[in-house]
Order: structure tokens, then sequence, then C-alpha cells
């Protein structure tokens, strides 16, 4: 029953950093295509509001939940016999790394930016967008690559 509940926290956990993720990638995307600086403040914010929760909220999830359903696992789960499960926690600490430590700065200076009312916003905005775009594609990478060594455990 307490593996059941685990399982359920931790795809819960899961749910959020994909949410997090995703949504964080679309409202950029939607920000650089408009060029406009008040919506891009505007999506810029509720992304950061979205983010500030949904990321480490889901990352606590996943790491709590998965650790307990570790300690509560059999044996041979216990004696690390499965590289899959450190394959994935340094994937997901990388995930985390790109999401809030490279992804939430690039936020910031286009918040920055669009305060400023530059006259070549959309410019910058586009440049910038791409190195957002590429992190967050990694970043869905890995996700897929985390959630396929969570599932078939190869």
């Amino acid at each position: 029953m307490l593996i059941r509940i685990l399982m359920m926290v931790h795809v819960l956990g899961v749910a959020l950093v994909f949410s997090g993720v995703i949504a964080g990638w679309a409202w950029m995307r939607e920000a650089a295509m408009s060029g406009d600086a008040k919506l891009t403040t505007f999506a810029l914010n509720g992304m950061c509001r979205l983010n500030s929760g949904t990321l480490p909220l889901g990352g606590a999830l996943v790491l709590i939940s998965g650790f307990w359903m570790t300690l509560a696992a059999p044996a041979p789960l216990k004696r690390g016999a499965n590289p899959w499960l450190m394959y994935s926690v340094i994937l997901f600490f990388v995930v985390l790394f790109l999401a809030m430590g490279a992804q939430w700065p690039i936020a910031r200076k286009v918040m920055a930016l669009a305060e400023r009312n530059d006259p070549h916003f959309a410019v910058t905005l586009s440049k910038i967008a791409s190195r957002w775009n590429m992190l967050s594609a990694i970043n869905l990478i890995l996700l897929v690559m985390i959630l396929f060594l969570m599932v078939f455990k190869p």
C-alpha cells in the first residue's frame, strides 16, 4: 500500500516537472513570436510564477518519493544492482540545473529588456528565445530519457 501511494506522489511530481518545462517553453515561444514587450512581460511573469511552484515542488516530490520507494523496495534495489536508477537521478539533477540554473536567468534577462522598452526588443528576444528553446528541448529529451529508464528499467 505504501509503495502505491509513493508511486502516485512520484507520478504527480513528474507531471509537475513536465508541465513546468513544457509551459515555460510554450510561453517563451509565444512571447518571441509576438515581439511585444508588454505581452512578453505578462507571459514571463506568469511563467515565472508557474515554474517557481511547479519545478521545485515537483522536483522535491520526485526525489523524496523516489528515494523512499528505493528504501522500501526489495533487497536487490537497495544494493544498487540497477544502474538505471543512478542514471535517472543524475539526469534528473541535470534537468533541474538547466531549468533553474540556466533558464530562469534567461527569463529575468528578457523581463529586464522588456521593461526597458528597447526599440530592438523583438530582435534581441528572438536571439535569447532560441537559447531558451534549445535548453527546453534538451530538458524534454532528458525527461523522456528518464521516463524511459524508469518505465523499462533496462
